[in-house]
């Protein structure tokens, strides 16, 4: 049977209208059976189920990541259409760029409640020079899956600062550390490493992956310098102005 396009409209009009289909893109005019996006649903509800239940502390799943759990490629359009009538229908919330199903909640055992508090308080004595990852299992005495999970559990809570891969900072630590920075860079114009180092009171092992933080943050942004001569600076030599504080600049160098 042919049909002209302005009859195809109506078809798929009326059977959008029987729940048979249901409109996905209303520039392009597509269409999925009701039947197949039911079954999008029911797999996304199926996948952050599962997610929860192996990620018990994590308070919910990227969108992209959840989205790359589908099988096969669907469009945004299609994919947003469904988070939509879950948020709706009240299975997931949606907070930002993560999702959750509605019903997960993350609640501490005992043990992983001491083990927390143990957490916060060593990284608030030790102040900006906390220990590493593996210092601070030895410290806790808890199983290494555990003490990873409860830190990536307080580094989304934000409770605890992740600086590097090895690296927690409580966030007051840091805060304070970033009022001083600033109010540095506002009196000198710049800072050198080893001024930055003698300001944080740390060593290297610390200086560096707090320098990095600062720029992953946006306090500072790192340029290049000129040294003595008019030539560009080695690649340890960098400046970083805060991206607030325009022409006050951090210069690195070993």
């Amino acid at each position: 049977m042919n049909l002209t396009l302005a009859e195809c409209r109506k078809v798929c009009r009326l059977l959008t209208d029987e729940r048979i289909l249901r409109e996905v893109d209303t520039e392009e005019e597509r269409f999925i059976l009701e039947t197949s996006f039911r079954d999008l649903t029911i797999a996304l509800r199926s996948h952050l189920e599962s997610y929860h239940r192996e990620h018990p502390y994590h308070f919910g799943i990227l969108k992209e990541e959840l989205k790359g759990m589908l099988p096969g490629r669907i469009s945004e359009k299609l994919y947003a259409l469904c988070l939509s009538l879950m948020a709706t229908e009240g299975i997931i919330a949606v907070d930002k760029e993560k999702i959750r199903l509605t019903s997960h909640t993350v609640r501490l055992s005992d043990e992983s409640q001491e083990i927390e508090k143990q957490i916060l308080d060593r990284l608030v004595a030790a102040g900006l020079q906390p220990p590493s990852f593996r210092e601070l299992l030895e410290q806790v005495r808890c199983r290494e899956h555990m003490l990873r999970t409860l830190l990536e559990y307080l580094a989304e809570k934000g409770s605890v600062l992740k600086i590097s891969e090895d690296l927690y900072f409580h966030p007051e630590v840091i805060e304070r550390l970033k009022q001083s920075l600033i109010s540095f860079l506002k009196q000198k114009g710049e800072i050198q490493t080893q001024e930055f180092k003698t300001l944080s009171d740390t060593t290297r092992k610390y200086t560096i992956p707090l320098l990095e933080y600062f720029d992953r943050s946006r306090i500072t942004l790192r340029v290049e310098i000129e040294g003595s001569s008019g030539k560009k600076s080695t690649s340890n030599e960098r400046a970083r102005k805060p991206a607030d504080l325009q022409g006050i600049r951090h210069s690195r160098s070993c």
